[in-house]
């Protein structure tokens, strides 16, 4: 496994909200062999500024990506629907090949493995992720 081809997205926005206020962007990335996570912040967050990049430490990566190639998941979630709320999604890409997940409002059980890697996400970009990431 050559972990440096991966790249993960993490997505969230929630309604009613305008556009660009309540979006959450994390991108893990390798550039030259070292790895980053850039954040995007919607203007309604106190952070500033809203854009940056943090370098990592690659050993937590690697051990993160480790956990992600160990875990199975369903692909079948259960039925959800609503009108207010949060979409989120993580999407995990390797060359050509990629997988995405979308949920609303809660983290389906079917994708409970996930809440590890989004933990880490969050913690990389200096985010909260209890007070960011609330279901």
């Amino acid at each position: 496994m050559c972990s440096t081809n991966y790249n993960i997205e993490f997505k969230s926005v929630s309604l009613p909200s305008c556009r660009g206020e309540t979006e959450i962007e994390l991108t893990l990335s390798n550039d030259d062999s070292k790895w980053y996570i850039l954040r995007r912040l919607g203007f309604g967050y106190s952070k500033e500024p809203t854009n940056n990049r943090f370098e990592l430490n690659s050993e937590e990566v690697e051990e993160m990506i480790k956990h992600l190639s160990n875990v199975s998941l369903s692909v079948l979630p259960e039925w959800v629907e609503g009108l207010d709320g949060t979409t989120y999604s993580l999407k995990i890409t390797c060359g050509l090949n990629s997988v995405v997940y979308k949920w609303w409002d809660e983290l389906p059980k079917e994708y409970k493995a996930l809440e590890r890697v989004i933990e880490k996400l969050f913690s990389w970009a200096d985010l909260d992720f209890k007070e960011m990431y609330e279901y």
